[in-house]
């Protein structure tokens, strides 16, 4: 006896017609054809994705328990019109990202892979400006595929990257003291759910370092700034803190110069940072794209200490822009209390 199936797409889902041949001495003999409806395909889930690096989403991943029927005009390739994505993020009571019109050239699903359908969002910046969105899990609601309705909370699929860098100067003297602040656009962590290990770690191995080429051209590394000082061999042992989820700081205790002509991207390749999904779902954390963005580090004087102006080199720091030779001056209070000390010894 032998079982033949045939298969016919239908409304409701997948028809699965079973017919029963017997083959014997007397010839083959077929029976009536059964016929069994199989559950139509469902939204497994949603994943989104920032693709570019740059921390705003652009794109939510689906992945279906089957094949979908509908969801792609097979004359063009597309999603069809009649299906229609309706994508919500609430702050404050504000939709942040907006409903996607996949009717147009630059809003289409760019892959397909067995049941697996990416579709391309407009990044929004402007909606809520000023806020990284790699930790958002918007709400996705699907309409237009029949008995196919649903709607669903998406899965953190976005890595962090770096959202600002700032350098903070201590003593305009000494570019030692620098302190450097890195904040990323999500909480993160480790490998495999770990907890950054902040002595382990260190700042060349985790941040790339880049500055402009010749003519304000095309990024080019410079990986000596995060590493030893050429004249002493100083390195930066780890970071100093994890300031909270998603801050690091580390001192620039080589003294070599970090000024505001570097950006900082995360090295991907060192399999290092990965995002909290603690805070964003569960499960392992999610790595960053490897061409995450690059941030221009931001200079800060804290007025701790001053330098004035002498013929005598020292180091400068290229994030002041000061090109003259530095000579340190103490703090006004300190300067007021050796004015009294000088005073009473006459």
């Amino acid at each position: 006896m032998q079982i033949r199936t045939a298969l016919r797409h239908c409304s409701c889902g997948v028809k699965i017609f079973i017919v029963l041949t017997t083959i014997s001495a007397y010839g083959v003999h077929s029976g009536p054809a059964a016929a069994v409806v199989a559950s139509p395909a469902v939204l497994d889930s949603a994943v989104t994705k920032d693709d570019n690096g740059n921390g705003y989403l652009d794109g939510i991943e689906l992945w279906f328990s089957g094949p979908v029927l509908g969801l792609v005009d097979p004359q063009t390739g597309l999603i069809n019109p009649a299906v229609t994505f309706s994508i919500t993020y609430t702050i404050v009571n504000i939709d942040v990202i907006r409903y996607v019109d996949f009717r147009t050239a630059n809003d289409i699903p760019v892959r397909q892979n067995g049941n697996s359908y990416l579709v391309k969002l407009r990044e929004d910046s402007m909606s809520a400006i000023g806020l990284p969105q790699t930790a958002w899990r918007p709400t996705l609601t699907i309409s237009g595929l029949g008995t196919l309705t649903t709607s669903v909370h998406c899965v953190d699929g976005a890595g962090p990257v770096i959202w600002s860098v700032v350098k903070t100067i201590r003593n305009v003297c000494d570019r030692a003291q620098d302190a450097v602040r890195v904040i990323f656009s999500e909480p993160v962590q480790g490998p495999g759910g770990t907890a950054l290990s902040l002595k382990s770690l260190r700042p060349q191995d985790i941040f790339i370092v880049y500055r402009r080429g010749p003519g304000d051209s095309a990024f080019v590394k410079d990986s000596l700034v995060l590493g030893p000082n050429p004249q002493t061999g100083v390195i930066i042992g780890g970071f100093d803190s994890l300031r909270n989820d998603s801050t690091l700081e580390f001192t620039m205790s080589n003294g070599n110069d970090l000024s505001s002509s570097n950006f900082l991207s995360i090295n991907a390749g060192a399999n290092a940072i990965f995002d909290d999904r603690t805070k964003t779902g569960g499960g392992f954390g999610v790595p960053p794209v490897a061409m995450n963005q690059k941030v221009r580090v931001k200079c800060l004087d804290d007025g701790s200490t001053r330098c004035q102006e002498t013929n005598e080199p020292q180091r400068k720091c290229g994030g002041c822009g000061t090109g003259v030779g530095l000579a340190f001056i103490p703090p006004l209070g300190f300067r007021i209390a050796s004015a009294v000390k000088r005073r009473r010894k006459r």
